[in-house]
C-alpha cells in the first residue's frame, strides 16, 4: 500500500493510442452508448437512480481518497494540486449540483466536464508515476465515470440545455479564466511554476503560442467556441430525443 501511494515521482511511460489507451477509449464510449440508448433497462426510473447514485458516489469518493492521499502524504503543493483545473472545477460541480440539485451549477459540470472528460481521455496526462500507483486508476475512473454521469443527467434526467443556460454557462467561464490567467501569474510571481487551465503555456505535448497573453487570449477563444459548440451539439440530439423527465434541477 505504501508503494501504491507512494510520493516520489518516478516518471509514467503510458503512451497514447496504445492498445490500452485504445481498450480504455472503447470503454469510455461503449458506455456512452449504452446510457444514451439506454441498455440495461435504464430507461426504468428506479435503476437510473440507482446508477446515477453509483457513479456520483464513486466520484465523490475518489476525490476524498486523492486529496487525502495529498495533503496526508505531504505530496500536495500549490503548483499542481489545487483543484483549478476546469475538469477538477466540473467534478465538484457535478457532485455539489446532483447533491443540491441545483441547475446552474450542474451545467457547469455538463459543459466543462463534456470537455474535459473527452480531452482527457483522447489525450492522457497522468501524473508522474510508473504503474502501479492509485492515479494511474484514479485518473481513469474519474473521467470515465464523470462522462458517463453527464450522459446519464442528459438523457435520463431530463436536464434540457436551453439558451438561458448557455448565456451563463459562457458568462461564468469567461471570468473564470480570467480570474484563472491572474490566480496563476500570482503564484507564478510568489515563486509557484503554475499552469493551471493551461491559461499561460500550451500542455508539454503542443507547441508553444509566445507570451503569456497569447495563450490566455487564445484558450479564452478555445472555451467560447467550445460551448458554442456543445451547445449547438446538445441541441441538436436532445431536441431530436422524446425526453419527458420533469425537470429535477431548478
Amino acid at each position: 500500500m505504501r508503494h501504491f501511494f507512494r510520493i516520489i515521482e518516478d516518471g509514467n511511460d503510458f503512451k497514447l493510442f496504445s492498445p490500452l489507451h485504445l481498450l480504455l477509449l472503447l470503454i469510455f464510449f461503449i458506455g456512452i452508448i449504452a446510457i444514451r440508448f439506454r441498455w440495461f433497462k435504464l430507461g426504468d426510473k428506479k435503476i437510473n437512480k440507482t446508477l446515477s447514485n453509483t457513479l456520483i458516489s464513486i466520484i465523490l469518493i475518489d476525490q476524498i481518497i486523492l486529496y487525502a492521499w495529498q495533503i496526508g502524504s505531504g505530496y500536495f503543493n500549490l503548483a499542481i494540486s489545487l483543484p483549478l483545473y476546469h475538469c477538477r472545477v466540473a467534478v465538484w460541480c457535478l457532485i455539489i449540483g446532483k447533491f443540491m440539485k441545483n441547475r446552474f451549477i450542474s451545467t457547469i459540470g455538463i459543459y466543462w466536464g463534456t470537455m474535459g472528460a473527452l480531452v482527457a481521455m483522447i489525450m492522457v496526462d497522468l501524473y508522474d508515476f510508473q504503474f502501479p500507483h492509485y492515479t494511474n486508476f484514479q485518473f481513469f475512473i474519474c473521467h470515465i465515470l464523470m462522462g458517463w454521469f453527464i450522459i446519464n443527467q442528459l438523457f435520463n434526467e431530463g436536464i434540457l440545455i436551453n439558451s438561458k443556460d448557455q448565456k451563463k454557462v459562457l458568462l461564468a467561464t469567461n471570468i473564470y479564466n480570467i480570474l484563472l490567467t491572474g490566480i496563476n501569474l500570482l503564484l507564478i510571481k510568489l515563486g509557484y511554476p503554475t499552469n493551471y487551465g493551461y491559461m499561460i503555456e500550451m500542455p508539454p505535448f503542443a507547441p508553444s503560442l509566445g507570451p503569456w497573453y497569447v495563450q490566455a487570449l487564445f484558450m479564452i477563444a478555445v472555451f467560447n467556441v467550445g460551448m458554442w459548440l456543445l451547445y449547438g451539439l446538445f441541441r441538436l440530439i436532445q431536441d431530436r430525443e422524446d425526453i419527458k423527465v420533469k425537470h429535477v434541477y431548478k
